[in-house]
């Protein structure tokens, strides 16, 4: 039991909410934002940023929600989310929410996500009356004296993406088991097929599998597969769990898983993570997997990447670089336009 004069440790809450007309704005072009008010939460000033039609062209088709904090010559780090309630008050599995650690260095610093949400996703499902509510919660845990007046909230214990990771660790009320690469998943069906309307034609339509209750994967490693399931059921890659010589090719991978089970969230985490990640040594897988499944960010990051002088000699002398050009010959004049537009160091 802790003394009169020992520290202590609490974790405060608070949280904001902020209409937005979206009927007002739908029409603003690609990377225009409207912002909330200023608000005020742990000493610092705060404002939402929504872009109606997607921060960059990137993510068009995509609404695109950050925190901005707004402070002059102020510092600050915050856990927090940001969710966008159900119009009808009911959580979606695959929207819940989004966590964030954020550290805003200087003023005007942003924290978020260009693909919060699909655009047809968010009139479907969440507008109301031409709005839609954006929830704000930060979660702060800070050492304070005993004396120190704070307001405690206890912190959430589970989530539905906490309590579904749980299920999917435990197999508990599993419907379904899944081979993969000689291992078996226990999983539930409903979870998948809400997830992706490829494992929803397997698991509920004419094929045998939906009858069977054993499905049967081929090409692809259960590595891969773990890491997949864990994100339809969670919506987090654990991208840190992986070995640093094997991150890359397991990007790759599940790129590819992504886009084979209409996974379009995790799809494009993997194309920001490639992006991330493009040097002299993988900027030509990078570019056939992005002309192979439709990516076109990476596609136009690789290309400019190439383009550069610094590396273009590097790169175009590969064995790699010749075929990957006879194969999809386009990608060469499209190297060539984007060269050609103004010199790139």
């Amino acid at each position: 039991m802790a003394s009169e004069n020992e520290d202590q440790f609490s974790i405060t809450a608070a949280r904001h909410y902020f209409t937005f007309n979206y009927s007002n704005y739908e029409n603003l072009p690609n990377g225009e934002k409207v912002s909330s008010p200023v608000f005020i939460a742990f000493g610092h000033g705060w404002v939402i940023d929504c872009f109606p039609q997607g921060e960059q062209n990137f993510a068009d088709g995509f609404v695109s929600i950050f925190l901005r904090l707004v402070d002059k010559s102020s510092q600050a780090s915050v856990r927090f989310e940001l969710r966008i309630p159900h119009k009808n008050g009911v959580p979606h599995l695959d929207k819940l929410h989004r966590f964030h650690y954020g550290i805003f260095l200087k003023q005007n610093a942003t924290v978020g996500h260009s693909f919060f949400i699909k655009r047809t996703h968010l009139i479907s499902e969440y507008l109301k009356d031409g709005g839609f509510q954006i929830c704000c919660t930060f979660f702060h845990t800070e050492k304070t004296l005993k004396e120190s007046p704070t307001i405690e909230y206890p912190w959430p214990q589970s989530s539905i993406c906490q309590e579904l990771g749980k299920v999917l660790s435990s197999g508990d009320m599993a419907d379904v088991t899944i081979e993969v690469g000689g291992k078996t998943f226990k999983v539930h069906k409903l979870v998948l097929a809400l997830q992706s309307p490829v494992f929803k034609a397997e698991l509920y339509g004419d094929m045998a599998e939906a009858k069977s209750g054993c499905v049967k994967i081929n090409d692809m490693e259960a590595v891969v597969f773990e890491a997949m399931i864990n994100f339809m059921y969670t919506n987090n890659f654990h991208y840190y769990k992986i070995k640093d010589e094997n991150k890359l090719k397991m990007v790759k991978d599940l790129l590819v898983a992504a886009d084979r089970y209409s996974l379009d969230e995790l799809k494009l985490t993997c194309e920001e993570m490639l992006c991330q990640n493009i040097k002299v040594d993988s900027v030509v897988t990078s570019l056939g997997l992005a002309e192979l499944y439709n990516c076109p960010r990476l596609k136009d990051d690789c290309l400019s990447f190439i383009a550069k002088a610094s590396n273009y000699r590097s790169v175009t002398l590969q064995e790699a670089y010749i075929n990957l050009m006879h194969t999809f010959p386009s990608l060469l004049k499209e190297l060539e336009d984007k060269a050609s537009k103004k010199p790139q160091y």
